[in-house]
């Protein structure tokens, strides 16, 4: 079942009051212990570096002769896409900075270095109203390879997932680069060569 195929329902007011009641809670609770909503000055500056230190480790990357110096910045790079994409999932609800266009520059800088914070974007709003609802929840359909649900079907090499599910989680986005929908049409195709270039920078 494909959430784009399916009347997908809505936890809204208009269905109850559990989502009215659960924000005044959440509401209530950030007002009572005094607590900031956003990340504020010190998530912004972690951004800031982060990017430096990302842009900086790929320069001395691209240009070492040491195969050793090579690996350990190569490593190093991967660490901080890891990072920068928790920032990226903390513009994407902007909650990175209560000023929402640092909120925006973050992602844009972020589709500059190859992540598709427009299709994270839509995915991550399906997950937030249906998380861990089988079939509906993108983030649970990771492939025949990965059982992350009971309601998924059970096979042998699930035993061992444990093994080398953190080896596809490497090359886990390639799917959102090689979507057929990417190529239907001459504007998402020029979307699609955009969003690769970095790719064979970084």
């Amino acid at each position: 079942m494909s959430p784009n195929k399916t009347t997908l329902p809505q936890y809204t007011k208009k269905y109850g009051k559990i989502y009215s009641n659960l924000k005044l809670q959440v509401d209530n609770y950030f007002a009572t212990n005094k607590i900031s909503k956003t990340g504020g000055t010190v998530m912004e500056v972690t951004a800031f570096i982060s990017l430096i230190l990302f842009v900086s480790v790929n320069i001395h990357r691209f240009n070492s002769n040491s195969l050793v110096e090579v690996i350990i910045f190569s490593i190093l790079s991967g660490l901080l896409i890891g990072h920068l994409a928790t920032l990226g999932h903390e513009a994407t609800h902007n909650t990175l900075s209560d000023k929402k266009w640092i909120n925006n520059m973050v992602n844009k800088v972020l589709d500059l270095i190859g992540f598709s914070t427009k299709s994270y974007r839509s995915k991550h709003s399906i997950h937030h109203n249906f998380t861990n609802v089988a079939e509906v929840d993108p983030d649970l359909d990771l492939g025949i390879l990965v059982r992350t649900h009971q309601n998924q079907s059970k096979y042998w090499f699930h035993s061992f997932q444990q093994l080398y599910v953190p080896f596809l989680y490497a090359v886990s986005s390639l799917h959102l680069l090689y979507n057929p929908s990417n190529f239907n049409s001459l504007k998402s195709i020029f979307n699609w060569i955009l969003m690769m270039l970095p790719h064979f920078c970084f």
